[in-house]
């Protein structure tokens, strides 16, 4: 508690974790969930990330996975998953307020089903034919893109990334968790 990275685009522009095995999560179910707090004023527009793991960006075909803000005044969007099982939610981001965060992939008789949640409460599900994706020589970033000069101005905190799918009661706990 209270250890909260808070991206201004100044000094701290993002976080960078190297290549690493054990972040290597797109043939397997895993979870990723944060906290977020937009800085004002939020005058962005476009794509923003969390957490990402790939070149989510690229427009034929993205690879890797990643929690992703679409801003577009008034709505805002959340994208979770990996270039073959994405799901959008309509997102309840503000500046200055704390939203928890979360995405899950779950792979079973060759469907992948990704959920999206917000504070603790399922926002959308998924389903559609599982497709192998790799994320394999990409580094892991919070609050920036691969590669970008891109900042995602916010406050994070609690980045937690499980290498199964978590349960709704889980996800909830974790919400309500007063740590």
């Amino acid at each position: 508690y209270g250890k909260a990275y808070n991206f201004t685009g100044g000094s701290i522009n993002y976080i960078e974790i190297p290549e690493n095995p054990s972040l290597e999560l797109e043939n397997i179910n895993f979870t990723i969930i944060s906290w977020i707090s937009l800085n004002p004023p939020i005058t962005f527009a476009g794509i923003r990330h969390i957490i990402g793991k790939g070149n989510l960006l690229e427009l034929a075909p993205p690879v890797g996975y990643g929690l992703l803000i679409y801003y577009s005044n008034p709505n805002t969007f959340f994208q979770f998953g990996t270039d073959v099982a994405k799901i959008t939610g309509v997102g309840g981001f503000s500046a200055n307020k704390w939203t928890h965060i979360t995405g899950t992939q779950n792979i079973k008789d060759g469907m992948t089903t990704t959920k999206f949640y917000l504070n603790g409460v399922i926002n959308k599900t998924g389903t559609q034919a599982y497709m192998a994706t790799s994320s394999t020589g990409y580094n892991l970033f919070i609050a920036s893109a691969e590669s970008s000069e891109t900042v995602t101005k916010a406050i994070i905190d609690e980045v937690m990334i499980f290498n199964r799918t978590l349960s709704d009661n889980e996800i909830s706990g974790l919400y309500n968790l007063d740590l």
